[in-house]
């Protein structure tokens, strides 16, 4: 189950974070559907093959009824891939885009819309959703942010906020984020720290359902100024606790979480994991440098195998300190495995098999030099491309 998308490459990100506000939530406008981005590039500079690569929005792999079902969000239009090549299931229809939340192959979420049949027919939300409960199918529960604010309690509209048509049991005030408990049909605001803006990073545990735990960046008002901090939760977004100074780029939870309670965090100056839920922190080693760190996954066997995958945040398969990266020691030791990376706005990057434990696959959301999509089943060593069929982005690399 995939429950949130959270981060972009280190360099796109800063442009990102002042568009959007929100890692998990990339405002695409700025992609062209004919070609690039130039806002990555030096002005007047032209996408090339050598400068961009074709990408995908997102790539999620969930369980389906007869084994595992990849779907590619991509140019507006939603695919899904049937063992040879991509199908095209819809068109998208949200009007505030986010990255692409799969519940399983028939409930997802795409910005402000939510599809009950595997993408085909979608449904307005009041909320851009970015985050969703591993327990969705008993708990209901999803996390939101730019909501459509309704009219008051008085009947009052509230100025400049009338919904559009279609969405319903929009909240009557605002917060930071929201919160739905039924799959989106009603959302309630919520509240960060005090004199808190929106988060960036909204991470829900593995085990959410139990501890309730979310780890979540704000920035907080001291003096005027903002002041931005890794937080956790343990009561379902009800109360806030400071568990890390600075910003944070992105945030990693084990798969084993209810276990072992380790987090990594990354940030501009290095990284830091805890192996006590956030409550102690020790430097983490990174095998290239943390601005260059696009994202950390963590195996779904990694109680017992100890692997993590690392995709740095730039392409250049000829340079040995840029690519995939495993770790088969928790992170202590990491081997150069493959040219797979982050690009431009394709992410998650690398994706584990919800089958991993028996059929050792990942997937890669764009695999270097143009080839989009592909699949690996040693661990980023050796890939084979299946693009077939799908309409692909053109993203600075």
């Amino acid at each position: 189950m995939i429950v949130s998308l959270p981060h972009l490459s280190p360099a796109l990100r800063r442009v990102w974070n002042g568009r959007a506000g929100i890692i998990a939530l990339i405002t695409l406008a700025a992609l062209s559907v004919a070609g690039c981005d130039l806002s990555g590039l030096p002005i007047g500079q032209q996408c090339t093959p050598t400068t961009c690569d074709y990408v995908v929005n997102t790539l999620v792999a969930v369980k389906g009824s007869s084994g595992v079902v990849e779907l590619a969000d991509s140019n507006n239009k939603l695919y899904q891939f049937n063992g040879s090549q991509w199908q095209k299931i819809s068109d998208e229809k949200a009007t505030q885009r986010s990255l692409m939340i799969a519940v399983d192959a028939q409930t997802l979420f795409l910005g402000n819309t939510v599809s009950t049949d595997g993408g085909q027919s979608w449904s307005p939300l009041c909320a851009v959703v970015t985050a969703v409960s591993p327990a969705f199918a008993q708990d209901k529960t999803v996390f939101g942010v730019n909501s459509v604010i309704s009219a008051n309690t008085n009947g009052t509209p509230v100025p400049g906020a009338t919904p559009p048509a279609g969405p319903t049991g929009c909240p009557t005030s605002t917060g930071p984020y929201y919160r739905s408990q039924d799959g989106g049909q009603t959302w309630s605001p919520m509240q960060g720290p005090p004199g808190s803006t929106r988060p960036d990073i909204f991470i829900l545990s593995p085990n959410f359902a139990q501890d309730q735990t979310i780890f979540a960046t704000f920035s907080v008002d001291v003096n005027q100024q903002p002041v931005p901090a890794l937080y956790q939760s343990t009561d379902g977004g009800g109360t806030w606790s400071k568990i890390l100074a600075g910003k944070q780029d992105f945030v990693a939870l084990s798969t084993n979480y209810a276990n072992d309670q380790t987090v990594i965090a990354v940030s501009g100056t290095g990284a830091k994991v805890s192996t006590d839920g956030g409550q102690s922190w020790q430097t983490q080693p990174l095998p290239v440098p943390a601005t260059q760190t696009a994202q950390i996954v963590f195996s779904p066997t990694y109680a017992s195998d100890k692997t993590i995958l690392l995709a740095s945040a730039a392409a250049d398969t000829a340079s040995p300190t840029l690519g995939t990266f495993v770790s088969k020691d928790g992170g202590a030791t990491w081997k150069r495995t493959g040219p797979a990376t982050q690009r431009g706005a394709n992410f998650p990057a690398l994706v584990f098999s919800p089958n991993y434990a028996t059929d050792k696959t990942i997937y890669a959301s764009s695999l270097d030099l143009g080839k989009g999509p592909a699949t690996s089943t040693d661990l980023g060593a050796t890939w084979t491309a299946n693009a077939t069929g799908l309409d692909l982005l053109q993203s600075p690399g």
